[in-house]
């Protein structure tokens, strides 16, 4: 799973995965025999495969934010452009040829911003599936109210996640 940020770090971090992984760059002559691809190479080992792309902020209240949208898009158009060079780098990739639409819908996936109820969840050790029985939660001495209709929302965006995995 690649995480993609709402920065241009997400859109130059996929050269630096591909360079990482499969080694498609010019490999440095002091430091090129260490790399992972070099490893992977040495040691004959099957290198990982891209299973999703995980757009990891989402607005709570109309869909994607269009600035992150954007940048979002050029990131996956970046993974397609990726995908048509070598469709054995993602997962099932050379058992179709998608267009872009269908690349986006098999491989990206917008997760949403979880609020209180990601830093409720991760503090208090608890799956989001059970806080789906109560809204009311005690963090650090402070009572929390998370929304019975994000947690749903968040309920749901994890639900289709793992149907993608």
């Amino acid at each position: 799973m690649v995480p993609i940020n709402a920065d241009d770090s997400s859109i130059y971090a996929i050269s630096g995965l591909f360079n990482l992984i499969w080694g498609t760059e010019k490999s440095h002559p002091v430091y090129g025999k260490y790399t992972f691809a070099a490893k992977v190479d040495n040691f004959q080992i099957e290198r990982p495969k891209i299973a999703l792309l995980l757009g990891n902020r989402f607005t709570q209240k109309k869909g994607a934010a269009r600035a992150f949208k954007a940048l979002s898009n050029e990131a996956v158009n970046k993974m397609f452009v990726e995908y048509k060079k070598n469709k054995s780098r993602f997962v099932d990739g050379e058992l179709h040829d998608y267009t872009q639409e269908e690349f986006e819908t098999a491989y990206s996936c917008e997760l949403r911003d979880f609020n209180s109820a990601g830093v409720v969840a991760a503090n208090l050790g608890l799956p989001l599936s059970e806080m789906l029985k109560r809204g009311k939660y005690e963090l650090y001495g402070e009572d929390i109210q998370i929304n019975q209709e994000q947690r749903k929302l968040c309920h749901e965006v994890i639900e289709k996640l793992v149907e993608k995995l």
